[in-house]
């Protein structure tokens, strides 16, 4: 039988290893909240630029998502090469927008999802290309643009040559290359690639391009985070958190009413 003493030491025992666990979290969320985390994004409308409200809409739910955790957040604006660069160096803590592939994973952890968005291939209107038409007996020139990512069955088509590929700094310089005819077509976003043919090409250039409405791959937009940072888990943790109760709340559904749709 157990002795009193034993049972009261037993006890003790469990309150301080509660004790310690809520100690470590708090010092852990206090460590985050210390300074603004430092999260870098890309011009890409219309999920984020330094032209739009609040940033666009992707960075606009990573602040609420934060700040309903306690947490303080600063945006600078780079290019998709810095982005990744800054990661991997930990110069940044963090980078907004991007899909998880096994690359960057071995220097940086990701969120869940903000955002998924389905990509497409835009072509000209006198030469339509579709995906399921792909095949290694016609030449086909896609345009890509550099460091980002188009899913897995994009890539193995590329590995298995069903076109050639032409890589271009920028999606502007893409569509430019579609209307001159240089490229046959090339993948981005629905919503980016809409909002780039109203906003950035005249009336005469934009009846001369068409695209697919059958996704390619779906790009789940998340919060990218330096392994440099040392609780790059933790603030995983906390941003999921307060997404999750930003979407109970109806506040998500609401930024995406406002700014997506």
């Amino acid at each position: 039988m157990q002795s009193i003493k034993s049972y009261t030491d037993s006890c003790k025992d469990k309150m301080k290893r509660i004790l310690l666990f809520i100690l470590i979290n708090l010092w852990a969320v206090g460590a985050i909240a210390q300074q603004p985390l430092r999260i870098s994004f890309i011009e890409y409308k219309p999920f984020s630029s330094n032209s739009l409200p609040k940033l666009g809409f992707i960075n606009e739910v990573i602040r609420e998502a934060f700040a309903i955790e306690g947490i303080e957040v600063e945006f600078i604006l780079t290019s998709p090469a810095k982005a990744y660069q800054s990661i991997k160096n930990g110069d940044i803590d963090a980078s907004s927008g991007w899909a998880p592939t096994e690359e960057r994973k071995a220097y940086a952890g990701f969120t869940k999802p903000i955002y998924t968005s389905s990509i497409v291939l835009f072509s000209h209107r006198d030469n339509p290309i579709s995906w399921s038409r792909l095949n290694a007996n016609k030449r086909i020139e896609m345009g890509v643009t550099k460091n980002y990512y188009y899913g897995e069955m994009f890539t193995k088509a590329r590995t298995n040559r069903l076109f050639s590929v032409q890589t271009a700094v920028s999606d502007k310089i893409n569509f430019k290359k579609l209307i001159r005819r240089r490229i046959d077509a090339f993948p981005i976003s629905l919503n980016a690639g809409i909002n780039m043919l109203e906003n950035n090409l005249s009336r005469h250039q934009r009846a001369n391009i068409t695209y697919s409405t059958v996704a390619i791959a779906k790009d789940p937009m998340s919060l990218m985070v330096s392994k440099q940072y040392r609780d790059h888990h933790k603030v995983i943790a906390t941003f999921n958190r307060g997404l999750a109760k930003l979407k109970a709340s109806g506040r998500y559904q609401e930024l995406i009413e406002n700014r997506i749709l």
